[in-house]
């Protein structure tokens, strides 16, 4: 746990890193077995309130490399993994919509 807090800090700190992190995720040189585990970072990634802001600004980034893991995924089944990133994604650019169409009110 202390890792994985050290690692958002610098995320959270550092902006850029976190884009140059995704740019660097190579799917398709990496072997069937670690698709899952760069399935499950990403999720815990979307899932940070402290990550929001920077996820949305790479948001293009993020949708690519699930693409990637989506088509670079050999066995024909869907896995829970898998499963579970899209609907992670999907639960994330749905709250992205909502946010980006609520304006402050004035009274």
């Amino acid at each position: 746990e202390l890792l994985w807090g050290s690692c958002l800090a610098a995320l959270v700190r550092i902006p850029r890193l976190l884009r140059l992190m995704l740019q660097s995720l190579q799917v398709n040189g990496t072997c069937q077995e670690e698709l899952p585990v760069i399935a499950q970072v990403l999720r815990l990634l979307l899932q940070q309130a402290q990550l929001r802001q920077h996820m949305v600004a790479n948001a293009a980034l993020v949708q690519q490399v699930i693409q990637d893991i989506t088509n670079f995924k050999t066995e024909d089944s869907q896995e829970q993994w898998l499963i579970d990133l899209h609907y992670c994604f999907r639960i994330y650019l749905a709250t992205q919509h909502r946010n980006s169409t609520n304006f402050p009110v004035a009274y």
